[in-house]
């Protein structure tokens, strides 16, 4: 869970970290991370697939609504017409990484819409879903990817990646 966790964050700062041909940032933000849009290669290397939603948030007026799966979307996401940047895609990250952790979602799916939303705003996460031999090292990083606020997440993908990787090799 945590390989395929590290590798959609290695390619998620790579199309986060894309500029224009002027050198400017582009600010791609996939908006639709879930298990569906990761596929296993038959080496068993994950591939983030679908930026058929994704956006260039480079152009400052540019407001969206909810888009992606609605178990997966981060609060801001969840906030109709509110700003997106790189931090939701970690927030659904930390979601995908939840649910191939724990087979289940951070939240209850028996909900009218209306209430899951609410939910997601709220960022009401059930920590007693996450099994108890999961050690604390992994439980820090899930909880910073899931973070209400998104300045409390990771500061970039790439430092994701990181995190994840050092916690998959720290031990050899």
């Amino acid at each position: 869970a945590v390989f395929i966790a590290s590798r959609v964050a290695r390619g998620l700062a790579y199309a986060h970290t894309r500029v224009d041909a002027r050198g400017n940032p582009m600010n791609i933000v996939h908006c639709d991370i879930c298990p569906h849009n990761i596929l296993l290669n038959t080496e068993g290397v994950p591939k983030l697939t679908d930026f058929g939603i994704a956006r260039a948030t480079c152009r400052k007026d540019e407001r969206y609504g909810m888009s992606g799966k609605l178990p997966f979307v981060s609060p801001e996401q969840a906030e109709m017409n509110s700003n997106i940047d790189f931090h939701s895609d970690i927030y659904s990250l930390g979601v995908v990484l939840f649910y191939l952790l724990t087979q289940g979602f951070p939240r209850s799916l028996d909900l009218t819409m209306r209430e899951m939303v609410t939910e997601i705003r709220n960022n009401s996460i059930n920590w007693t879903l996450l099994p108890s031999d999961i050690d604390d090292s992994l439980k820090d990083i899930l909880r910073q990817m899931l973070a209400t606020a998104p300045t409390e997440r990771f500061n970039s993908t790439a430092d994701l990646a990181r995190a994840l990787e050092y916690y998959i090799y720290k031990n050899g």
